[in-house]
């Protein structure tokens, strides 16, 4: 069974399972509920950080609670 595998079996499936960053999640969500009322003043936003410290997860789990799909898009594809 390779490592991703148990990643995505574990992963955080509402905001709720997850820990700590309270400030930025917080600014996260607010600046996804801009989207509701249209296109916000700033249309994009990337969050940067070394791997593992849950990017991809607090993106993933917001979006859940949301009930909205996610498009992710890294630098490194081609």
């Amino acid at each position: 069974m390779a490592f991703s595998d148990w990643t995505e079996r574990h992963r955080p499936a509402s905001e709720r399972q997850l820990e700590g960053n309270l400030k930025q999640r917080r600014r996260l969500k607010e600046w996804l509920g801009e989207w509701e009322q249209g296109r916000p003043k700033r249309p994009g936003v990337l969050l940067v950080g070394p791997p593992g410290i849950g990017k991809t997860s607090v993106v993933r789990a917001i979006a859940n609670d949301l009930d909205w799909s996610v498009i992710e898009l890294n630098a490194s594809d081609d």
